[in-house]
């Protein structure tokens, strides 16, 4: 699935296996996006930072980093700080349907 052109959310979520290879499914997020949902989704409370186009909200587990999550490199490459990162789960939503 692409990221580039979303037209409705979608969730990256990040899987490490025994040996500590990281693998990443992306898939359309069809569930309502309210606090509650959203914080279910990531496994937390939520962050919510633009993405470096500016289309796009990235909600992220606020103490993913703090927590030791996995780093999901497909949402760091979206994201608009070269010298930070991204960790856990995400959904990518288009700036908009996140009230």
């Amino acid at each position: 699935m692409e990221i580039s052109n979303l037209e409705s959310p979608v969730i990256i979520k990040v899987q490490v296996d025994e040996r500590g290879l990281v693998d990443y499914t992306i898939s359309s997020f069809t569930k309502d996006l309210d606090l509650e949902t959203m914080q279910d989704a990531v496994g937390g409370y939520i962050e919510i930072q633009k993405s470096k186009d500016g289309k796009y909200d990235i909600v992220m587990n606020e103490e993913g980093k703090l927590r030791s999550l996995p780093i999901n490199k497909p949402a760091t490459d979206l994201y608009d700080h070269p010298d930070d990162y991204i960790v856990g789960d995400v959904i990518i939503a288009p700036v908009g349907l996140i009230e």
